[in-house]
């Protein structure tokens, strides 16, 4: 508990400071598996970045249009609407810093879904 307390207090220190306009940090983890990635949306030189890494590949990093930010809007509802009563061997969790907003989610579910529609939205296939 207290681990992820301070992985909160980090997010929000990374949010705060420079020009993060939001920060994802994704996990799942399984019987086989275990898999984090994190998405950063900031903005530079008046241009908005899409910045996505996964732990052993090259980070993507892509400019994106102001109406793609809608994507993180849509993103944010499904993970806060997940039916909790789902249970999966597989856990995923969400760590979101988003308009002046913090939180975590745990689904018991396995869901990457959201996550990986936010990702196709802002880069692509």
């Amino acid at each position: 508990m207290i681990a992820a307390a301070f992985l909160v207090a980090a997010i929000i220190f990374s949010y705060r400071s420079g020009t993060n306009l939001a920060l994802v940090k994704f996990t799942s983890s399984g019987c086989f598996h275990y898999l984090e990635s994190h998405l950063r949306v900031y903005k530079k030189n008046d241009k908005l970045f899409a910045q996505f890494k996964t732990e052993g590949k090259p980070i993507r990093e892509t400019i994106i249009e102001s109406s793609q930010l809608l994507s993180l809007n849509v993103f944010v509802k499904e993970i806060k609407d997940l039916d909790k009563k789902r249970m999966s061997t597989t856990l995923t969790t969400y760590h979101v810093a988003f308009n002046n907003e913090v939180f975590s989610i745990v689904d018991n579910g396995g869901r990457s879904a959201p996550f990986e529609s936010l990702k196709q939205s802002l880069f692509g296939k």
